[in-house]
C-alpha cells in the first residue's frame, strides 16, 4: 500500500476516525496495532509471520533483561545477533548463492539454477533496527521494558514508519502513547498541512524526478 495512493488515503481515513471515536487509550493503541499489520499485511500476509517473529525476539529480551541483569551482555549479544542474522538472511542470500554460482561457472563446474528465491520484504531494515533500538534502550535504562506485549508491537509496527522510516528510539516513542491526547482544532490544522506538503513533496516532485534519476 502506497502513501500516495487513493487505498491509502481510505485506510487512513477510517485508521483516524475509528480512533477518535474509542473512547480509552489502551483501545486506540490495539487499534492502530491491528491497522499496522493490516497495513503491513496488504502486500503479502505471510511476512506478518516474519515482523512478529521479530517482535517476540525484541518483548522476550527485554523482559530478560529486567527480570536477570547478571545476564545482560548475554542477552543483548544473542537477540541482535539474531535480529542481524534474519536482515541478512534476507538482503544477502541471493547475492551470496548466485556469487557462488559464477564462481564455479569460471573454474568450469556448472552449478543448477536453483537459487533459495528469498524475497526481501518491505521495511524489514527499519523494524529490525526498531526492535534493536527497543533492547538496547532497555539495556541502558533509557526505558523500562514494556509489561505488555501490545505496546512492545505498536512501537516496532507502527504503520506510518513502518516501511520508510524514520527509525525513532523507544524511550522517545513509548512516553508518547502513555499520555492522553485529545482532538483538537490546531493538532488537525498542523496535521493535515504536514500531510499535504509530504503528499506534494512524493507525488508532484519525487515521482516526477524518479525517472530521470533511475535513468542515471
Amino acid at each position: 500500500m502506497i502513501f500516495s495512493s487513493l487505498e491509502f488515503i481510505i485506510f487512513f481515513g477510517l485508521v483516524f476516525t475509528v480512533h477518535w471515536l474509542l473512547p480509552q487509550r489502551r483501545l486506540r493503541q490495539v487499534w492502530l496495532l491491528l491497522a499496522s499489520l493490516f497495513f503491513y499485511g496488504w502486500w503479502d500476509w505471510r511476512f506478518l509471520f516474519l515482523i512478529l517473529g521479530v517482535i517476540a525476539i525484541a518483548d522476550v529480551s527485554g523482559r530478560l533483561l529486567d527480570g536477570r541483569p547478571q545476564w545482560s551482555g548475554r542477552i543483548i549479544a544473542i537477540s541482535v545477533t539474531g535480529l542481524l542474522g534474519i536482515l541478512a538472511l534476507f538482503k544477502y542470500a541471493n547475492f551470496f548463492v548466485d556469487s557462488a554460482m559464477v564462481l564455479l561457472s569460471t573454474i568450469g563446474l556448472e552449478p543448477s539454477r536453483s537459487t533459495l528465491g528469498i524475497i526481501l520484504p518491505v521495511g524489514i531494515s527499519f523494524y529490525i533496527f526498531q526492535a534493536i533500538s527497543y533492547i538496547v534502550d532497555v539495556k541502558r535504562g533509557d526505558t523500562e521494558h514494556e509489561h505488555n506485549f501490545v505496546s512492545t508491537a505498536f512501537y516496532i509496527a507502527f504503520f506510518p514508519q513502518l516501511v520508510a522510516g524514520p527509525i525513532v528510539r523507544a524511550s522517545e516513542f513509548l512516553p508518547q502513547t502513555k499520555s492522553d491526547v485529545h482532538l483538537t482544532r490546531r493538532n488537525v490544522y498542523v496535521g493535515v498541512k504536514l500531510f499535504l506538503v509530504g503528499y506534494l513533496y512524493k507525488s508532484v516532485f519525487a515521482d516526477n524526478i524518479a525517472p530521470f534519476v533511475d535513468g542515471v
